[in-house]
């Protein structure tokens, strides 16, 4: 994906031969973005097989994850107070962040991973310093982060999936 100024937002070269190539939620700034298809080599696609590309727009402050989102300094806003996010492990050993603003004074944030997935949630400070690591709920599957926090205080939430990619399976993190 590439803006109107010709910055590349996004690329994505992770299919296998015959798999499709998939990049979920990028952002694009308004008005013009670009999609630029190329092959890796010269001889590496057919001048009359077709391709297809299918783009979902999402509007501004929804509930779904935007790439790039790999570092406190691009994270995302967390959407409310108790809200919920959805977002995608992809491409390979990708990382997403959320930058949050405490309401009270304890986060308890609960996190369904695809099937498969061991889904891995921190909490930093403004610093970059683990504050606290989530935990696996092996019995149904769900990942629990709790922690006392200060109120009105800029933290940071760390998705990561060690190993593992998943561009078709969204996770989900909710607030309780």
């Amino acid at each position: 994906v590439v803006g109107a100024a010709g910055k590349v937002s996004g690329e994505v070269n992770e299919g296998k031969q015959r798999k499709p190539e998939v990049s979920p939620a990028l952002a694009v700034q308004p008005p013009t973005a670009y999609i630029r298809g190329r092959a890796p080599r010269r001889k590496a696609v057919s001048a009359i097989s077709p391709y297809r590309v299918k783009v979902q727009l999402t509007p501004e402050g929804s509930s779904q994850e935007r790439e790039p989102n790999n570092g406190r300094d691009a994270a995302n806003p967390w959407p409310g107070p108790v809200a919920s996010v959805r977002g995608y492990m992809h491409p390979t050993k990708d990382v997403d962040y959320y930058r949050w603003v405490a309401a009270g004074e304890q986060l308890k944030l609960v996190a369904q991973p695809p099937p498969g997935m061991k889904l891995k949630v921190e909490l930093l400070n403004t610093a970059g310093t683990m504050v606290a690591s989530s935990k696996q709920d092996a019995a149904f599957g769900k990942v629990r982060l709790t922690s006392p926090v200060k109120p009105d205080a800029v933290y940071y939430l760390r998705v990561s999936a060690p190993g593992v990619t998943n561009p078709d399976r969204e996770y989900q993190l909710e607030m309780e």
